[in-house]
């Protein structure tokens, strides 16, 4: 089992992690990205197992995009969160929007009933 998991860590450090290093995310998510790769790098060495390095990952989670869950604030309440990295970067070409917009975009034309018509015509994000 032990063989399973080391496998498993390195293909997401050689595949994942060497991906979004190379290629990075240029919205918030990257922001969540690296707070991924901290706590993958702190699991992975097994700093984790430490009292110190559990309150570190503890920290990650809690300024992820999901924070923590009030079950988790109610166990942890002392838990401070780590900096949330600010990612500030600028689209650089016109590829990005149309690739963004097909995996998240959505087209809509609702027509709503009642006393008269109305057509509404949405691009959303």
């Amino acid at each position: 089992m032990r063989y399973i998991i080391e496998y498993l860590l390195l293909k997401v450090d050689a595949l994942v992690i060497a991906h979004f290093d190379k290629y990075p995310l240029i919205t918030q998510k990257q922001a969540d990205y690296l707070l991924f790769r901290s706590a993958f790098y702190l699991v992975s060495s097994g700093a984790h197992l430490t009292e110190v390095g559990f309150i570190n990952l503890l920290a990650l989670k809690a300024s992820s995009n999901k924070g923590f869950s009030d079950e988790l604030k109610e166990v942890y309440p002392n838990i401070v969160p780590a900096d949330r990295p600010l990612i500030q970067s600028e689209i650089r070409s016109p590829q990005w929007i149309a690739g963004f917009t097909t995996g998240e975009g959505c087209f809509l034309v609702n027509i709503y009933k009642g006393t008269t018509v109305t057509l509404q015509n949405k691009f959303q994000i």
